[in-house]
C-alpha cells in the first residue's frame, strides 16, 4: 500500500504542476475524506449535501 500511496502522491503532483490544464481543487469543492467511511456512509454524506445544495438553490 505504501508504494500505491507513493505513486498516487507523484501522479497527483504532476498533475497540479502541469501547464496546461493543471490539477487543482476549487474554491467551492467538497472533500470528501473516505478512509474511515462505510460505502453506506459514503453514500449517505454525498446525498445530503446534494440535498443539501439543491435546497439553497432552489431557495
Amino acid at each position: 500500500i505504501p508504494e500505491i500511496e507513493e505513486n498516487l502522491l507523484a501522479r497527483d503532483k504532476m498533475d497540479s504542476e502541469r501547464k496546461e490544464n493543471p490539477l487543482i481543487i476549487p474554491e467551492d469543492a467538497y472533500i470528501l475524506d473516505t478512509s474511515e467511511l462505510t460505502l453506506p456512509e459514503q453514500v449517505e454524506y454525498v446525498l445530503q449535501l446534494a440535498t443539501e445544495k439543491m435546497i439553497k438553490h432552489d431557495g
